[in-house]
């Protein structure tokens, strides 16, 4: 899932548009849950950390597009 939302970001679309938002927090929520599966399964705690980070970004991208969108804020 985190592989086909990085490329659905990567499709040519008007820039700020509410889908952007919306797969952003898509993006950040799966990103999330992979650092839970990741800890779980007992990776290393950079590669946890990593994602983690990577899921803090895409929260913070779906932010700056809109922060007073009712699933940023929840994200």
């Amino acid at each position: 899932a985190v592989a086909d939302l990085h490329a659905a970001l990567r499709l040519n679309a008007a820039g700020g548009d509410e889908t952007d938002i919306n797969l952003y927090n898509s993006l950040a929520h799966a990103l999330h849950d992979l650092s839970e599966a990741e800890a779980a399964a007992g990776c290393e705690p950079v590669t946890v950390e990593s994602t983690r980070a990577a899921a803090q970004e895409a929260t913070k991208r779906a932010y700056a597009l809109n922060p007073d969108n009712s699933f940023v804020v929840e994200t």
